[in-house]
This record gives C-alpha cells, structure tokens and sequence, in this order.
C-alpha cells in the first residue's frame, strides 16, 4: 500500500480534533440537537398515530381526532421551523438558542395538552397519558446535553401537564383511593427515576466527552509519532520483554537490508551482530536497561549482505502498569562515518603527539650537545684571562667570553621551551631570601652592564629581605631573562629594581631600565615564541625571540604574572607579581666559607671527577688546581663505583651521562655500598648538561646531595666545594 506523507495526513488528524471541538461546543451542541430533532419526527409521528389509536378504541374516534388535531400541527410546525434553522451556517449566539427555545416549547405544548385531555378524560386513558409522559421526559433527558434550554422548557411544561393530571385525578369524586395512591407513587417513583438519570447522564456525558476528546487526542499524537518513526532518518525498533523484534521502521529494513517479516520475532542481536563484535558492551547496556534505565552503546555490526557498520543505538525501557519492563525502544543510527573520521583524528592526534615528543627530544639533545662544547669555552676563557695576556688577546678573549655567555644563555632559553613543552618542570617552593637570587641575578650581567657603562639600583623593602617562600630557581630564571632583556636594549643610563610586598601576600617586582622602550601595539606580540619587536634584516639587536616568552611561561609556572609598561624610546617596565607561600621556620644556620678567597682557603678535600669526556676533565683540574683539592679521575660509571668502593673521597663530581654506566646509576650504586658497610654518606654532586627540572629531579631521586649544569664557572664550582661538610651543600648546588 502506498504510504501517506505527513502533508497528506497531518490535515485529516487535525480535522479531526476540530470536528471534535466544533461538536462539542455550545453552537455545536445545538446543531446537533436540531438535526437530532429533525431525525425523530417519523418516531414521534408514529407514537402519536399509536396514541390517536387507543384513544379512539377505548373511547371514541373524535376524541382521537380532537387529540390528533393538536399534537399534530405542533409537531410539523417544530419540524419546518428547525428545519429552516438548520439550513443556517452560524449557530452561535443568543438569538439562534431562543428561536429553538420557542420551537420547542410549541411543540412540547401540543404534546402536553394532548396529555392532560387524554389524563383528565378517565381513568383507563389516565395511566396511558403517565406513560406517555415518562416517556417525553426520558426522551428530553437524552437530548439535555444538547440544548439546556430547549430541555428545561420541555421539562417545565410536561411538569406542568403531569400536575394538572394528578391535580384532576385527586379531586374527581369517582376516582379510588387506591388508584390515586398508586398514580402518586407512580409519580414519586417517576420523579426518582428521572433525577437518577438526569444525574448519570450529565455525569456521563461529561465523561464520554473528555474520553472522546482524549482518545482523539492519543489517536493524533499516535498517527504523529507513527510518522515520525515511519520516516525518521534512523532505525527504530520496538522489542518485547525477551528482546524480540515486534516492529521496525523503513529506516531499519533500508540500513540492515532484512525487511520486516524477516525481523519481527528474532532477537537483534542474532540479526545484526559482526563476528568481532564486543560482547561485553552489549551485556551491559543490556543489564542496565533491564534495570529500567535507558542505555547507550556503538556496536560493531552487520547487514544482511554482510557488510560491516558501526551502529550507536539508544535503548529505553517502558514500563507495564504493575512498574515491570515490558518492552524496549531502540533509536539506531549509522555511524560508520564519524568511527572512520575518529580514527583519522585520533592517528593524527598521536603523529602530532608523536612530532611534539620528537620535537622536544630533539631540543633536550641539542641543549645537552651544546652545554658540552659550551662548558669548555666559557671555561678555557675563565681561566685564560686570570693568565697574564697581551691586550690583543685580551680583546679577543673578551669576544670570546660575550660569545660564549651568548651561547650558554640560548642553550638554557632552549632547554626552559623543551622543558615546558614536556611538563618536566614542577614547582617547588623552598625558603630563600630575595636579596641573594637578586645578587645572583646582578653578577650574571655584570659584565655586559660595565661594558656599557649602565648603571644598577636595587631597592629591597624592609618586609622583602626577611625568608620568603617560593621556588627560587625558577624565579631566578625569570629574573635572568628579564635583566638580560634590560641590559640588551638599553644603550645607556642605568636599570633600577625594586622589591616590595603587597597586602595579599605577593612578592612586587620591579624592573625599569632607560632603553629603547616597545611600541604600544607589539606589548603583547613580544611575548610570543621567536617574536621580537623588531624582526627585519636591519634590526639593530640580536636574539631568538625566546627569552620573554621562556619568562611568561615560568611565571605561569609558579603562578606569577608578568606585564610590560612601556613606549618608543621611552624605556620599559616589567612587572613581575608572584604569589609567596606560607612562611616556614627558619633552617639552622650553619657557617660556610664565604666567596672566592675563602672557599680557596677552606680545608683541602680529596675529591673523585666521573667524567668521560677529556675537555672537561681538564677544565675542573685547571679550575680547582690553585685550590689545593687533591683529584682524581673516573672516565665511566663503572670506574666510579669502583674506585669509590676502595677510597674514601669528601666529595664526588658525577657527570650524568657517560658509557658503562651512567652517573643516576653509579650514585645508586655508591649509596647501596655505603648502606651495606655502613659508611658515612659521601656529598655527590651532579654536573651534567641535562640541566631540565626533571633532570634534578632524577638526581635527588638517585641520590645526589646538588647540582651543577654545565657551563661550569669556576666561582659556583668553589662555592659548592666550600659548601661540602656545612650541610647546605644540596640548597647551595641546587639553587644553581
């Protein structure tokens, strides 16, 4: 059979509905009490003919045709009358109601008249005009909901011709008692029986009309959703309570290919399930909305041809009368497609992973090979200019050493970026004072400052140089690169810093030189990676773009924030506001030998150098052979442990990498000797070009008492050494 389009249904189920309202409101009522009227005249003209009949056998043919000639009339009066209302489109208002109203009290009048001569003549036609008039009031009673006035008129009038006949009947003098007795229970009974039924006919008939109402109501929302399920766009199945098929859409038959018959009775699961598919899915979406809730699954399945699909259904209980389950909804949809674009996400999602991984591994190696060369430049240019050189050497040493400090400063940018993108650094508050990091800050740039002949204010309040908490080793990172951004665009006057704190408990950083200053629009540009405010061939200062955005993304790190303040050829202010932790207490303090001369005066130790590669061998002898250290040499892990095994040694300088056996391993292995033969613990420090946050971690986590990340500097080498025996070597090291 063809099916029906919404369009060609949808305005018969709401024509339906109409009709409904239409006929049950009061101008519809009323035309169909007219036509009702209409209808019932041959019936009533034959009752009437039936009374004439009894009338004329049982008394005489005139008084028939005097009771025929009233009822008559009346009764065709009323039907020409409503029969020219009914021809009228518009039944509403008031008008319309009272010509009825009139109509029907003429003809009730002819019938009620008819009554009392028939009543009121004797007492065998008296019992036949009672039922007579039984009868007209249960018939008004049927019609009541249709036209209430037209019905109380009838029932006024016939009430009226009901008195006048039991009126008669007690005052005629040759009327018996008991027939009297019985005509006035005949009445009483008659009154009952009528209010009973007006009752449960007005009651019924309010009811019969909400379930009518009602069942047109459920019957449209029913053709509604027969088609939308017949014409959805996906799959819908209807099950039973063992989760067999009792019906499905055009949806399903065009998706799986098996048509109606062949799924209505079989399980869904014996249809559509694909060899591979995960059972497990199934049994659960199974048991839960067997529980009487709605599930979700994507299910590997089948055609009937065969072909593979991806199905994502939705299922959903309903539920019996007595709160059982008794059947289940299934929305399906194909969603082969968006599986196969998932899966193309999903393998560019891990090439993009797996580029990030490299692109990082990559950037860790290079900052690893360049710490290594870098280490024995900025070391062999120390050394050479405490050597007594001419002044072209010294010139060109002091090239050397802006180039090498050049160098070191884009390694450590590089390795900040790769240690980001990673996530090996982690913030680690510790306690330290501000006036020290500022102080390390200061010396890092001293060089290049009095080589422009800038000056540098640092202004600490009060409140600032007491122990501050947070992580001092990211925070001087962020101070280098801020100071060293300073330094390189200002060509003359001075850098001022200034540190306060806030209400808030946050550390204010200042930072405020006299250089070039930045235009208003690129405030925000130079914060990008490898942006610079200047990026043509001609700019007048070098740089990778990388050392403001390497200070942006640390201070994120520790929860700081950083902003700029600043106009062409106005000079900058950067700002830096950093959240301070809770203070602890204080550490004791332990007396450590102080700067250069001191550390070279402390008390000589005997120290073992893991290292495997001969330049920076040489560069620790020639850094510590004036310090009066007695050293000696490991070339691999392997040779470490062993010699540490047979010696006893203050301290061990343990590069990270190198063959045999690496220096996290050969700590470990130092630290299960000690444990076994009960030795003292021997302070080792690390000195690597692995210098990411996740670098030292590993070396606190192998053991290790500090940290050194190459290039090494003959000041903080001492200072470490000095600090080996105080207890601080691990804060001192690590700070660096």
């Amino acid at each position: 059979m063809k099916q029906e389009t919404i369009s060609q249904v949808e305005p018969r189920v709401l024509s339906d509905l109409e009709r409904f309202e239409e006929a049950s409101s009061e101008a519809g009522l009323m035309r169909r009490y007219v036509r009702g009227r209409i209808a019932a005249l041959p019936i009533r003209l034959i009752l009437a003919m039936v009374g004439c009949a009894l009338i004329s056998a049982l008394i005489s043919p005139l008084y028939a045709l005097l009771v025929g000639s009233v009822v008559f009339p009346l009764e065709m009066l009323e039907y020409f009358l409503l029969a020219r209302i009914r021809r009228r489109k518009n039944f509403e208002g008031i008008r319309v109601s009272l010509c009825v109203t009139l109509v029907s009290l003429l003809q009730v009048a002819g019938l009620g008249a008819g009554m009392v001569i028939a009543g009121t003549y004797s007492e065998s036609l008296r019992m036949f005009s009672w039922a007579y008039l039984f009868g007209a009031i249960m018939n008004s009673l049927l019609m009541a909901r249709f036209h209430p006035p037209s019905h109380k008129v009838r029932l006024y009038v016939l009430g009226l011709a009901g008195a006048i006949i039991l009126v008669h009947s007690v005052l005629d003098d040759t009327a018996k008692v008991e027939m009297i007795a019985s005509e006035m229970a005949a009445v009483v009974s008659m009154i009952l029986i009528v209010a009973y039924l007006f009752s449960h006919l007005t009651h019924r008939g309010a009811r019969n009309r909400e379930a009518e109402r009602a069942l047109i109501v459920k019957s449209e929302e029913a053709g509604r959703l027969a088609l939308v399920a017949e014409h959805a766009s996906d799959s819908i199945v209807l099950m039973d309570k063992e989760r067999k098929v009792t019906w499905v859409n055009a949806r399903f038959v065009t998706l799986t290919g098996y048509t109606a018959e062949e799924a209505i009775g079989r399980s869904i699961g014996a249809l559509l399930n694909h060899p591979q598919t995960d059972m497990r899915v199934i049994d659960k979406m199974v048991k839960k909305v067997s529980n009487g809730k709605p599930a979700s699954a994507r299910i590997r399945n089948k055609t009937k041809s065969g072909r593979e699909f991806w199905m994502e259904t939705h299922q959903t209980p309903f539920l019996g009368e007595d709160g059982t389950v008794d059947g289940y909804i299934a929305v399906e949809r194909d969603v082969s497609a968006t599986v196969r674009q998932e899966k193309v996400l999903l393998d560019a999602l891990a090439r993009a992973e797996d580029a990030g991984a490299a692109k990082t591994e990559f950037l860790s190696r290079m900052s690893h090979e360049l710490r290594t060369p870098a280490n024995g430049i900025c070391g062999g240019v120390e050394l050479l200019k405490d050597a007594d050189i001419c002044r072209e050497r010294e010139v060109a040493l002091a090239m050397l050493d802006s180039s090498a400090k050049r160098l070191s400063g884009i390694v450590e940018n590089i390795n900040v970026v790769a240690d980001l993108e990673a996530g090996k650094l982690v913030h680690t508050p510790v306690q330290f004072r501000i006036d020290e990091v500022l102080q390390q800050v200061s010396d890092a740039y001293r060089q290049e400052r009095e080589e422009k002949g800038l000056s540098l204010h640092v202004g600490i309040a009060p409140a600032a140089r007491a122990p501050l908490i947070a992580d001092p080793v990211i925070l001087r990172r962020i101070l280098c690169r801020l100071m060293s951004n300073s330094v390189k665009f200002t060509v003359s006057g001075g850098i001022s810093v200034s540190v306060a704190l806030d209400t808030a408990n946050c550390m204010q950083i200042a930072i405020q030189d006299t250089g070039v200053g930045i235009e208003p629009a690129n405030l925000q540009r130079i914060f990008e990676v490898f942006e610079q405010e200047d990026s043509t061939m001609t700019r007048p200062f070098d740089g990778a773009g990388l050392g403001l955005s390497s200070a942006r993304d640390l201070a994120r790190l520790i929860g700081a924030q950083i902003s700029i303040e600043s106009g062409a050829s106005a000079g900058c202010t950067v700002r830096l506001s950093l959240p301070l932790g809770p203070l602890q207490a204080p550490p004791a303090v332990v007396a450590a030998c102080a700067g250069e001369a001191g550390q070279e005066n402390c008390r000589q130790k005997r120290l073992l150098v893991a290292e495997d590669n001969r330049t920076n061998r040489l560069l620790i002898k020639s850094m510590l052979k004036n310090a009066g250290h007695a050293l000696e040499f490991a070339h691999d892990g392997v040779q470490a442990v062993r010699q540490y095994a047979d010696n006893r040694y203050d301290c061990i300088l343990m590069d990270i990498s190198m063959p045999n056996k690496n220096g996290l391993d050969a700590t470990r292995d130092i630290r299960a000797i000690e444990t076994d033969r009960g030795l003292r613990r021997c302070p080792i420090v690390a000195v690597t070009a692995n210098a990411s946050g996740e670098d030292r971690r590993k070396c606190a986590a192998a053991g290790m008492d500090g940290f050194l990340a190459k290039p090494l500097s003959r000041k903080r080498l001492l200072e470490t050494i000095g600090h080996i025996g105080t207890g601080s070597v691990g804060e001192a090291a690590f700070i660096h």
